[in-house]
């Protein structure tokens, strides 16, 4: 398995970072943050609570960064989400700016859920050398990103494979790419 775990901890406030750090190692799977209550730490079947309380402006560091300073510009910002280095999904839950009918972004930010990115190598199988279509359904955190990407890396290796990834989840900076020249 492999994380982009430096990318993880630096779009969190340094408080929070050294906690996720300490506490939650390589194992976490999301971080739950609401303005005026404490950080939430899922690991697998457990829920870790930390100390110290969030405020407004943990939430804006952590969007800020994410967007490299350019909220505004991050695409996916009217979508609830930004994607961080590393792939990591964070989540957007505040006051919806409506215009012309649609979703055009959020402002006063309320809560995040971070999910970690991963990456396990070789969990696609024998599914790669299936010919045909491939259906991957499943509920939120179940790996079907992490098993569309090893999926890809496999079916690349005989065959050309194309992927556009808009969000840059399957394969941001850092996840090895299963390139044939």
């Amino acid at each position: 398995m492999m994380c982009a775990w430096e990318q993880l901890l630096a779009v969190l406030p340094n408080w929070l970072a050294d906690e996720v750090d300490r506490y939650a190692g390589k194992e976490i799977q999301e971080i739950r943050l609401r303005v005026g209550q404490i950080p939430e730490l899922a690991i697998h079947n457990q829920t870790l609570w930390l100390d110290r309380i969030v405020s407004g402006d943990d939430l804006n560091f952590v969007i800020n960064t994410a967007s490299r300073y350019s909220p505004w510009a991050a695409t996916t910002i009217e979508h609830g989400y930004v994607t961080a280095e590393g792939g990591h999904r964070i989540g957007i839950c505040g006051d919806a700016v409506i215009k012309n009918g649609v979703m055009s972004g959020i402002r006063l930010v309320h809560s995040l859920c971070i999910r970690v990115a991963k990456d396990y190598s070789g969990i696609a199988g024998a599914a790669g050398k299936l010919n045909g279509s491939i259906l991957i359904i499943g509920p939120p955190g179940s790996g079907k990103t992490t098993l569309l990407r090893d999926l890809c890396r496999a079916l690349a290796k005989t065959e050309t494979v194309g992927v556009v990834d808009e969000r840059r989840e399957l394969y941001p900076d850092g996840i090895q790419r299963g390139r044939r020249m």
